[in-house]
């Protein structure tokens, strides 16, 4: 999707985890969304769902969320 103020891309690994991932006009901002859920139990194998980024470009600071109720400035 794409608008004036902002690009959106959404990638769909399943029918159970999606991604969204939205670029900013300012060049300086990406937000990552991750839809899970729920996650199928039925071969009673217990699965564990990351997101590994690498190379980030934010010298030291970046920010994440805690299932949207609070921001956490992180420090590498």
């Amino acid at each position: 999707y794409k608008a004036q103020t902002v690009q959106t891309a959404v990638i769909v690994f399943n029918n159970w985890a999606s991604q969204e991932i939205s670029l900013y006009a300012d060049g300086q901002t990406v937000e990552v969304d991750w839809i899970v859920g729920p996650i199928p139990i039925n071969e009673n194998v217990g699965k564990e769902i990351i997101m590994v980024m690498k190379d980030i470009q934010s010298q030291t600071k970046f920010y994440t969320d805690a299932y949207g109720r609070e921001v956490f400035e992180r420090i590498r």
